[in-house]
């Protein structure tokens, strides 16, 4: 049971992770002057994250670490919510 409640905490990290970084690409994207549409910014993220790694890459060569944590917590929210149905 306690592996349970911990992987639900570790989803609800993961998620809290996600969003935020998800908010820190699209605030670097707007300041460097492309269009966010708030409106469909749900449907729309994937192409703004991908667009903000094309923009860093250009610019330094790698990838950004904010890009990675993105790919990382979005991945382990999947990962700790499956295994918390798993434990049920």
């Amino acid at each position: 049971m306690i592996l349970f409640y911990l992987s639900i905490t570790l989803a609800a990290i993961c998620v809290i992770t996600f969003i935020t970084t998800t908010m820190i690409m699209v605030s670097r994207l707007q300041s460097r002057g492309e269009k966010i549409n708030y409106l469909f910014i749900k449907l729309y993220f994937p192409k703004y994250v991908h667009q903000y790694n094309r923009f860093i890459r250009e610019e330094t060569g790698k990838s950004s670490p904010v890009y990675l944590i993105w790919l990382i917590t979005i991945n382990g929210a999947w990962i700790f919510s499956i295994l918390a149905l798993l434990l049920k």
